[in-house]
């Protein structure tokens, strides 16, 4: 019994010392799991932060390349466009530069001599300027708020000046601007008191439309104002369409615009002349030279018989 005793309490004796020899085993291997575990999903962990770091570089940089790629596209574009607006706008600009109303060129537009256009036009009633036995005759087509028939007007002047009586200009009343029409009125109603050309000539130098600054020049040539306001109410309607019409007719679309040729009976037959061109002669954009008024005159000139 002593020694079955004794083996027992050697058994319980040898479990006792070799239990932590087990529980250490078990504690330092448990506790490397943990920690491969710990590393294992830091590592994953990281990847993955990595992976999605990663794929918003890939996701932005096409993104950020189509942008990049897009604004040169874009601004080559842009730039397409403008120029092709600019293009439009300067042929535009070249096309009304010195008239106003369709059908004007500019003459610094063409680079090569325009044709040699005719135009014929029937003056009957029409006031003359200058000798009315001239050699030469020059049909101005104006609106008096056209910018470009003002800037020619001093040339016409140079052009009579220099002319020695052997020319005589007729107006024709062309209106472009609807709201020029009681200027228009107002020269129609002086020239009915014999102050035609002298009404064209203050209302170019004052640029004078409205109602009543129109009466205060027609006061300031002496006219009888009764007769002239009784004139101005008429409108003078059907001889204004009558020039207008004439003017087209005679191949006019803008103003100003003259037909610079011979005058028999009430016909003027001439040259077609577009634009407030210089007295001298002038060189366009593409370097060409173009006939002034000075030229234009003295070919016409020449051919009249």
């Amino acid at each position: 019994m002593s020694e079955d005793k004794s083996y027992a309490g050697h058994t319980h004796s040898h479990s006792s010392e070799a239990n932590p020899t087990y529980l250490l085993a078990f504690s330092l291997i448990l506790v490397g799991a943990l920690i491969s575990a710990s590393i294992y999903f830091s590592m994953s962990s990281l990847n993955e932060t990595l992976s999605a770091k990663s794929f918003t570089v890939v996701v932005n940089a096409p993104v950020n390349n189509t942008i990049n790629l897009t604004a040169p596209t874009g601004t080559a574009a842009n730039a397409a466009a403008n120029a092709a607006n600019n293009a439009a706008a300067n042929a535009a600009n070249n096309g009304a530069q010195n008239g106003c109303g369709t059908g004007q060129q500019a003459p610094s537009a063409p680079s090569a001599p325009a044709p040699v256009q005719t135009g014929v036009v029937n003056v009957s009633g029409r006031a003359i300027l200058g000798n009315a036995s001239a050699k030469l005759t020059i049909v101005e087509f104006s609106d008096f708020q056209c910018p470009f028939c003002v800037r020619v007007q001093p040339t016409m002047h140079q052009v009579m000046n220099a002319s020695g009586g052997q020319i005589d200009m007729i107006h024709i009343n062309y209106i472009v601007h609807p709201t020029a029409k009681p200027a228009h009125v107002a020269v129609e109603c002086a020239g009915d008191q014999n102050k035609y050309w002298a009404m064209h000539d203050l209302i170019f130098n004052t640029s004078t439309t409205d109602d009543t600054g129109l009466k205060t020049l027609a006061q300031s040539l002496g006219l009888d104002m009764a007769k002239f306001n009784n004139c101005t109410a008429t409108g003078k309607d059907a001889t204004l369409a009558a020039q207008q019409a004439a003017g087209s007719a005679a191949g006019v679309g803008g103003t100003p615009s003259f037909i610079i040729g011979v005058r028999k009976g009430d016909i003027v037959t001439g040259r077609l002349v577009v634009g407030a061109l210089p007295y001298e002669n002038y060189t366009d954009n593409a370097g060409k030279l173009q006939p002034g008024f000075k030229t234009i005159i003295a070919a016409e000139m020449a051919k009249a018989k």
